[in-house]
C-alpha cells in the first residue's frame, strides 16, 4: 500500500511501517487532531482540523491537493464563549456535486451556548458561501449536531438534539432535549424543514445518524426516552419535500448508526446488533446479533449488496482487537468474520466500504510499551475477509513511556513537557476516495512536548483482492 502523510504546517519526520513508497509530514502545534475527512471527485482532500479549548486556538477547514497533499487553502472557524466553555465538536463533512464542501458541528456562540452550525465553503479558495444555525428552543437551551448527509442534489440534512434548557425534570447537568432532523437548501442554506420529536417523557431524546435515498427522502435513527430509566430506538423516514413522517418504527435495541442501501432500505446498527428496515414500509426485514453485545462502530453496504459492520472484539474470550463481520444483504446470514488483533477504538476509529468491494477499518495499534499505540489502518477483501494490506503510523520513535501529562487537564495553555516523551498516535476518521483509496485522519504525538498534532494520510487502493 502506498501512503503519503501530511501534518498541518511546519516541520518534522515520521516513521511509517507499511512498506510505503513515500511519507512526509508538516505540523502546527495548536491543532490537536483531524476530525472528519472527505474526498472530492478529483481526489482533493478536505478535513476538519480540531483543537481543544485548552490550546487557545480555533478549528479550521482545510483543503489538501490530490497528488501530494499540499495545502491549497485554510479557513478558520471562529467560536465564542469564555475561558472554560468555548467548544467545537465536528459532526460531519461532505462534498457537494458542485465540488463545494459542507460541514456541520456544534459550536459555542457569543452567548456561551452551544449551537449547531452548518456551512458551505467554495472549493476554489474556501470562501464561505452560506451559514445556517440551529439554536436551543429557549435562551437557556442548546443544540447539538451528531451527523450530516447530502442528497443527490447537494441539499444538506443534519440531525442531533435541541434542548429547552434545564427545567428540573432531569439530573442537574442534563437538559430536556428533543430529537431533531433538519434539511437545508444546498444552494443558499435556507432551512427547508425541521422535525422535532419528544419521546413522551420530556427527557433526553437525540437523533444519532442520518442518510438519504435516491428520491431524496431522509432516513434517520436515534434514541428517545419513554421514562426515567426506559427508552427506545426510533427509525424514521421523512419526505424529501416536507419532512412529513412517512413511517416510524420503534425498536427495543440497536440505533446509533444507519446506512441507506441502493434499494432505499435502512440498515440500523448499535447496541444489541443490526437490523435491515424496508425503506418502503418501515418493516424489519431481518435482524442479526453477531457479537452478542457491544456498540457497533461502523456499518456500510458493499457493491455486492452485502452489509459490513465493525465492532470491538472485546466481547470475544481472550481477544483484543476489532471485529469485522459481513452479512448477506438479503437474509442477514453471516458470510464471514475477521478479528484484527491488537487494535483498539480507545481514542476513535474509522470505517468505510469502497466501490471496489473492500472494507476499510482503523484505530490504534498497541505499540509495545504500556499505554503506547500507533495509528493503524487496514483494508480487507469484502468477499472473503482476507487482509489486503495494513499501515501503522508512528509519530515519534523517542518515547520511553506513555503517561500523558495532558490527561485530565482543563486549564488553557500548553501541557507540561514530558521528560520521557509521549507515544500515543491515533486515528479518528476515515473515508474512501473516488478510486478506492483510503483517506484517514487523526493525531500524532509530539514526543517531549506531550502534545498531539493533526495528520491526514491517503493510502492507495491495493491491486490484489486476496481472492
Amino acid at each position: 500500500m502506498r501512503l503519503w502523510l501530511v501534518g498541518l504546517a511546519a516541520c518534522g519526520a515520521i516513521a511509517v511501517r507499511a512498506g510505503d513508497a513515500s511519507a512526509w509530514m508538516r505540523r502546527i502545534h495548536d491543532v490537536d487532531f483531524v476530525g472528519p475527512v472527505a474526498v472530492d471527485q478529483r481526489g482533493n482532500v478536505f478535513l476538519f482540523a480540531f483543537t481543544t479549548p485548552r490550546a487557545g486556538s480555533v478549528p479550521a477547514l482545510v483543503k489538501l491537493g490530490a497528488r501530494s497533499g499540499a495545502e491549497r487553502w485554510r479557513q478558520t472557524l471562529p467560536i465564542g464563549g469564555g475561558r472554560y466553555n468555548r467548544d467545537a465538536k465536528p459532526a460531519g463533512l461532505a462534498v457537494q456535486p458542485s465540488g463545494d464542501v459542507v460541514l456541520a458541528g456544534t459550536f459555542t456562540d457569543g452567548r456561551g451556548k452551544d449551537v449547531v452550525r452548518i456551512e458551505r465553503h467554495g472549493t476554489t479558495d474556501g470562501t464561505r458561501r452560506w451559514r445556517s444555525v440551529v439554536r436551543g428552543d429557549t435562551g437557556d437551551g442548546h443544540a447539538e449536531a451528531t451527523a450530516l448527509a447530502l442528497d443527490d442534489q447537494g441539499n444538506v440534512v443534519v440531525c442531533g438534539g435541541v434542548s429547552r434548557g434545564y427545567d428540573g425534570n432531569v439530573a442537574e447537568y442534563y437538559d430536556s432535549e428533543d430529537l431533531f432532523v433538519a434539511k437545508f437548501a444546498g444552494n443558499d442554506g435556507r432551512e427547508v424543514w425541521r422535525v422535532q420529536l419528544d419521546g413522551g417523557a420530556n427527557l433526553f431524546d437525540e437523533a444519532l445518524a442520518v442518510g438519504t435515498d435516491g428520491a431524496g427522502d431522509v432516513l434517520a435513527t436515534g434514541l428517545v426516552a419513554t421514562g426515567q430509566s426506559t427508552g427506545r430506538v426510533v427509525v424514521l423516514k421523512l419526505a424529501a419535500e416536507t419532512g412529513a413522517v412517512t413511517w416510524r418504527n420503534d425498536l427495543t435495541s440497536r440505533g446509533g448508526l444507519v446506512a441507506v442501501t441502493r434499494t432505499g432500505d435502512a440498515v440500523v446498527a448499535g447496541f444489541g446488533g443490526v437490523a435491515r428496515v424496508a425503506g418502503a414500509t418501515g418493516s424489519v426485514l431481518w435482524e442479526s446479533n453477531p457479537l452478542g453485545f457491544g456498540e457497533m462502530l461502523g456499518v456500510g453496504e458493499l457493491p455486492s449488496g452485502d452489509i459490513a459492520i465493525l465492532n470491538s472484539a472485546s466481547g470475544l474470550p481472550g481477544r483484543v482487537g476489532m471485529l469485522v463481520v459481513v452479512l448477506d444483504g438479503g437474509s442477514g446470514a453471516e458470510r464471514w468474520r475477521r478479528v484484527v488483533d491488537g487494535v483498539t477504538d480507545l481514542d476513535g476509529s474509522g470505517f468505510a466500504t469502497t466501490s471496489t468491494g473492500q472494507v476499510f477499518l482503523g484505530g490504534q495499534l498497541f505499540a509495545g510499551l504500556p499505554k503506547c499505540y500507533d495509528a493503524f489502518a487496514a483494508a480487507l477483501d469484502g468477499a472473503t475477509g482476507a487482509v489486503v494490506g495494513t499501515s501503522a503510523i508512528d509519530g515519534t520513535a523517542t518515547a520511553r513511556s506513555c503517561e500523558d501529562p495532558c490527561v485530565g487537564s482543563e486549564e488553557p495553555g500548553p501541557c507540561p513537557p514530558s521528560p520521557d516523551g509521549i507515544d500515543q498516535d491515533y486515528l479518528r476518521s476515515m473515508a474512501a476516495g473516488r478510486t478506492g483509496e483510503m483517506v484517514v485522519g487523526g493525531a500524532l504525538s509530539d514526543g517531549a512536548r506531550g502534545r498531539p498534532h493533526g495528520f491526514v494520510a491517503t493510502i492507495a487502493a491495493a491491486t490484489e483482492q486476496g481472492r
